[in-house]
């Protein structure tokens, strides 16, 4: 029987609950599991500055993989253990397709960057539940392109966020079709995630599994969205929680309790503490 080192949460839909809080219960199995030697990270596709409100009240919580695997970052030590820029010229012609379309940008490194009056208006680009977090943490610009384009500064990763599904689609093959060196994947209902070709969450987990000396295969990845489907193929364990979409499900070793009913404290204590027998 394998014996697992490290289980990476996901956050929006996995560890995050349907009110965008951590349950208790998933505190209190964290705890136990970072008592017994074991590592909790987070691995998600938000920035830094966008986990600061949960850091503290993760128990034993060192080690950050975000931006969907752009930054691996060491909380105790302060220190990036990887990053991963995108070139400018990546940018400024993601920025080109956006002109075209209704939707919001959000820029994303160790802080997040979005423009002011799209921020007032996040409800219409399907983000409401985020509205308080974004008005409390996001750096606030009048006009983000200018700012960017006039004043560059580095990027890891590139959201969209569309009123609809079908202007994502549409969005997401002028992407394509524009042949840039970028990895694309969908969350949320409406958003677009580009990042940097050859970065998702498995390029995290694997660059700090090296830093820890920890075989990959010694993982537990904890996911329910597109953005997870990288870590998932990499993971020594794949599980999805009862609220993950098809295609995780699909490549799921073994699915938890929905994000609302216990899914991750379930995670820890079946198969990360008691590593139960998984029936194949």
């Amino acid at each position: 029987m394998k014996k697992y080192e490290l289980i990476a949460f996901d956050m929006d839909g996995t560890l995050l609950n349907s009110k965008k809080e951590i349950d208790k219960s998933s505190l209190t199995a964290i705890k136990e599991a970072t008592e017994q030697g074991k590592i909790v990270i987070l691995s998600t596709g938000r920035c830094p500055s966008q986990l600061q409100m949960y850091i503290n009240t993760i128990p034993n919580l060192r080690y950050l993989n975000c931006l969907s695997g752009a930054i691996v970052y060491d909380i105790q030590e302060d220190k990036y253990i990887y990053n991963k820029t995108m070139p400018f010229e990546t940018v400024k012609t993601l920025m080109d397709i956006a002109k075209g379309h209704d939707l919001m940008i959000e820029l994303l490194y160790k802080d997040t960057f979005i423009q002011r009056n799209q921020c007032d208006e996040i409800e219409e680009y399907g983000m409401g539940v985020y509205k308080e977090q974004y008005q409390r943490w996001a750096m606030k610009f009048d006009n983000l392109v200018e700012e960017f384009l006039n004043a560059p500064f580095e990027i890891g990763k590139v959201n969209f966020y569309t009123r609809t599904p079908e202007e994502r689609d549409i969005v997401l093959k002028k992407i394509m079709d524009a042949k840039l060196d970028v990895e694309t994947t969908y969350a949320e209902t409406t958003s677009i995630e580009i990042s940097s070709k050859n970065t998702d969450k498995s390029v995290g987990l694997e660059k700090l599994c090296k830093y820890l000396d920890i075989p990959i295969e010694a993982t537990i990845a904890v996911g329910d969205a597109d953005n997870d489907i990288g870590i998932f193929k990499k993971a020594g364990l794949k599980i999805a929680m009862g609220n993950a979409n098809k295609n995780i499900k699909a490549l799921a070793d073994v699915i938890v309790n929905d994000c609302d009913n216990g899914g991750c404290s379930q995670a820890i204590y079946d198969y990360l503490l008691n590593e139960k027998e998984l029936a194949f």
